[in-house]
């Protein structure tokens, strides 16, 4: 399989849909998710996949990236 960095937009949007589908398929339903995928190293471009609205989207992925940042933990 080609690099991520190799693929045309076409290719990228037929494996990402894949991906999403197959995921989408594994979850319960009403679960969102935003999956980041990117080739290794400081040049590598990140491609995404959601389900969700873009604003909900961001949203999950600033609040997950602040608690990374912070060494949070979210309690059960």
């Amino acid at each position: 399989m080609k690099s991520l960095d190799d693929m045309t937009e076409p290719e990228l949007r037929d494996l990402f849909n894949r991906v999403a589908r197959a995921i989408d398929g594994m979850l319960p339903d009403g679960t969102g998710f935003v999956l980041i995928a990117a080739p290794f190293g400081p040049e590598g471009v990140g491609q995404y996949v959601a389900n969700g609205d873009r604003e909900d989207c961001i949203r999950w992925m600033r609040e997950t990236a602040d608690r990374l940042d912070g060494r949070e933990d979210v309690p059960r």
